[in-house]
């Protein structure tokens, strides 16, 4: 057995697993795009409405500013 016929072997395993290898990584991209699309659509689904402020009545309103300063 030559040098040429181990380099020519192990080529042809290296070919062989090629597409396995292949499937494999387009395997794990769709697999983190999912994990992320649900991330993303967790975050649309939450509520981000604020919350109404309560009125002011007339004597709130009506208090001075203390610390006030004017430029």
């Amino acid at each position: 057995m030559t040098l040429g016929v181990v380099l020519q072997f192990i080529l042809y395993v290296f070919m062989l697993y090629r597409p396995i290898r292949q499937l494999a990584d387009r395997f794990n991209v769709l697999q983190m795009g999912i994990v992320n699309a649900s991330r993303v659509f967790h975050l649309l689904d939450m509520d981000e409405r604020m919350p109404e402020p309560e009125p002011l009545d007339a004597q709130e309103m009506a208090q001075p500013f203390e610390r006030a300063h004017c430029l």
